[in-house]
């Protein structure tokens, strides 16, 4: 079972510095391990729809309305880091919907509920495929170069790490994601 300790120590092994135990212990590592391990999995999971960190929900309107316009608002869930395209049926296949992002709510024409797919922040590492640990791993080592080494080669090094990494992660999520065919699009459709 992967935790957030593992990456971390992954992390610091990419750089060459000392392994921790856990992210409390009193040594620099730890500390600036805790307070980098966040950004940079949000980073990550920013970086790419991760199936691993996709979720569906069916939002409620708000009773609170927009000052202007005839939109109706939707508040996103807490966790919701990326919203991912809105649809007519919340699937990839839907039709696309008019929609704007303002704070923390949706903004749009369709009438409750709303289905929303969002990447969420709350992700375990161990619901995580290693791929992507790697990649969180590497990020947070690009993070923690500068203040842990002072090394502009270990940065770069680890830079080029990360970079790969990802490439890779995204390539083999993709090929797990089920999709065998290209999805239609409305251009394509209108051409048949």
């Amino acid at each position: 079972m992967s935790s957030k300790v593992e990456i971390c120590r992954d992390a610091l092994q990419i750089l060459g510095d000392k392994s921790i135990v856990s992210l409390e212990e009193s040594s620099k590592e730890a500390r600036q391990c805790k307070i980098a391990y966040p950004r940079a999995v949000e980073t990550v999971l920013r970086a790419y729809p991760w199936s691993c960190a996709i979720r569906r929900v069916k939002l409620a309107v708000s009773a609170e309305v927009p000052a202007f316009g005839d939109w109706k608002r939707y508040r996103r869930p807490v966790d919701d880091i990326q919203a991912l395209p809105i649809t007519s049926t919340g699937e990839m296949d839907g039709l696309a919907v008019k929609y704007t992002l303002e704070g923390r709510y949706v903004l749009c024409h369709l009438d409750a509920p709303l289905y929303y797919r969002y990447i969420s922040r709350d992700i375990d590492p161990s619901d995580m495929p290693p791929d992507l640990r790697r990649v969180i791993s590497g990020q947070l080592a690009v993070r923690l170069a500068e203040v842990l080494t002072g090394s502009q080669s270990k940065l770069n090094t680890a830079l080029g790490l990360y970079r790969n990494d990802l490439a890779q992660a995204k390539a083999s999520d993709m090929m797990e994601d089920g999709t065998s065919e290209i999805a239609p699009s409305s251009w394509l459709e209108a051409r048949n």
